[in-house]
């Protein structure tokens, strides 16, 4: 998937001088971090070392995830625990987890480009996108200020200065905001988007509520608030369609497009590929908008039908809310 998006941003620089931009989120942090707890586990887990997974005709994904890195991905396959010769083919045989840190460390074929291509924001027009959110607070503990120019550039540049040749243990071990899974600021791991497609906004942060939090956030970075929204993930809408809440200012779109969101065993046969279908390809979502002032922004599923949502466009903003 990686190097299909990486293609993606090359062959948009060739043909159009365009850009995609590709922005970072809490697992690929892991990756880049080390931390393989979450990679292929059930979601719903108790215990953070319960490492156990669904199968998919009688493979545990996780199993098949980690042996993705071997460089004979059947053989690691077979004997799951033993030592392998990984992908890159360097270095001697390793276990499974290994060939993944060794692919995602700074001098690895994933962590290199990884630590190069992506960001952390992007702003379009009226719209900032970030995996999980752009709050107040952030800006004072990467310690910029209005006078230092574009917000949003600057946050960028400080990702990428702390990411850029930086081992994997060193980003393991630090406490900046943006790597920080404990820190409720941070902008790919903040849950302040949670529940707010169901829900009134609560209490989060500083006693002020979710959407309090959100508009302060628009507040910094446009000058002010209206007409201006934020754009996350990070947070599973179960309807399977984008949502406006917090009076249009947030769109929450994290439709559980993955099917590896299916949670149970598919065994041999075909009895589970038409629910599959059915379940999360009417789920795949893009939203769309203008880079100008006072654009609209609708989101469209093209696979969408009028039994999921009433049709397969739909309009966000502005004048848009839950």
């Amino acid at each position: 998937m990686y190097h299909f998006l990486w293609a993606l941003q090359d062959d948009a620089h060739r043909r159009t001088n365009g850009t995609v931009d590709l922005l970072v989120g809490n697992h690929e942090l892991e990756l880049l971090q080390g931390h393989l707890h979450d990679l292929a586990t059930r979601r719903h887990k108790h215990d953070a070392n319960d490492l156990q997974s669904y199968e998919v005709l009688g493979i545990p994904r996780r199993r098949k995830a980690l042996c993705s890195y071997a460089k004979f991905p059947e053989r690691c396959m077979a004997n799951p625990k033993g030592k392998h010769n990984c992908a890159d083919s360097a270095g001697g045989q390793q276990k499974a987890e290994e060939c993944v840190r060794r692919a995602w460390d700074r001098q690895g074929a994933m962590g290199s480009k990884a630590r190069e291509r992506f960001k952390v924001a992007v702003q379009v027009g009226d719209s900032a996108f970030v995996h999980a959110g752009l709050l107040f607070k952030l800006w004072e503990k990467i310690e910029h200020t209005k006078d230092k120019g574009d917000a949003v550039a600057w946050l960028n540049a400080h990702f990428a200065s702390l990411v850029s040749g930086t081992p994997m243990q060193e980003l393991a071990d630090s406490k900046d905001v943006i790597l920080n899974a404990k820190d409720a600021h941070s902008p790919v791991w903040t849950r302040v988007g949670r529940g707010l497609d169901e829900q009134a906004p609560t209490v989060f942060s500083g006693g002020k509520d979710q959407c309090e939090l959100v508009k302060e956030g628009l507040g910094f970075l446009f000058g002010k608030a209206e007409g201006k929204r934020m754009v996350i993930g990070h947070n599973t809408i179960l309807s399977g369609r984008p949502v406006a809440a917090c009076q249009g200012h947030l769109i929450m779109t994290d439709t559980i497009m993955s099917r590896g969101f299916y949670e149970a065993d598919i065994t041999p046969g075909s009895e589970h590929q038409d629910p599959i279908e059915k379940m999360f390809d009417p789920r795949l979502s893009a939203l769309e908008t203008f880079d100008n002032v006072g654009a609209e922004v609708w989101s469209v599923q093209p696979v969408g039908g009028r039994q999921m949502q009433g049709g397969r466009c739909k309009h966000l903003g502005p004048g848009s809310s839950a």
